[in-house]
């Protein structure tokens, strides 16, 4: 099996993270060229370990998750398009999504993210590509609260998804309005860190 490359390759290779893989290199990939799939390796493994670390809150089953991102990456690689818009970048998202999802109660959170889909109309306000954007990041928020203290998610699903003010919260709560902000700046904290990883996939 596959090892975190070490702290050290990985700062000597941190200017390559400013520029995606090009497609040259994906036909090299498709072809088996183990040298490519080495540079696709440094050159994703921080950012997909740190977006799957966010979301679940394990180390140890975020290291395994981004090994296995690239031992499927291999094993499927003669089906990557390397003209495909945005390079590969979409393709370890979609992973590495679906690694999360399998890894959480993702029926409960496709449920209840369909709704708050639904309810905003994504779809309808926004042109594809955006709207794409929109989905997923309103899926892995939905991922992200799911996961968050029961008080801490209550408050944020009743001022943030239901537009509550905190002074309705804290009544309805019966903490105070300082409470209320505190969860509230917390919850905010933690979907920062998850979304900021995500648009690295988008951008």
């Amino acid at each position: 099996m596959m090892k975190p490359i070490s702290t050290g390759i990985r700062l000597n290779n941190e200017r390559r993270a400013t520029a995606d893989i090009s497609s040259g290199m994906l036909e090299a990939l498709r072809s088996g060229d183990h040298e490519v799939f080495g540079d696709i390796y440094v050159h994703y493994w921080d950012p997909l370990y740190n977006f799957i670390r966010n979301l679940i809150g394990s180390s140890e089953d975020a290291r395994e998750m981004t090994q296995d991102i690239f031992i499927v990456l291999w094993e499927s690689r003669r089906r990557i398009d390397p003209g495909r818009r945005g390079g590969i970048k979409p393709y370890l998202y979609g992973i590495a999504r679906n690694k999360v999802m399998d890894w959480f109660d993702h029926k409960k959170v496709e449920s209840r993210f369909e709704r708050i889909v639904s309810s905003k109309g994504i779809e309808e306000e926004l042109p594809a590509d955006e709207a794409a954007i929109a989905r997923e990041m309103a899926l892995i928020t939905q991922l992200v609260v799911n996961q968050m203290p029961k008080t801490r998610r209550e408050v944020f699903t009743m001022v943030v998804e239901n537009g509550m003010s905190i002074d309705e919260a804290a009544e309805q709560m019966q903490v105070s309005k300082a409470t209320i902000s505190t969860h509230l700046y917390h919850a905010r904290q933690e979907l920062r860190k998850v979304l900021t990883c995500l648009l690295f996939f988008f951008i």
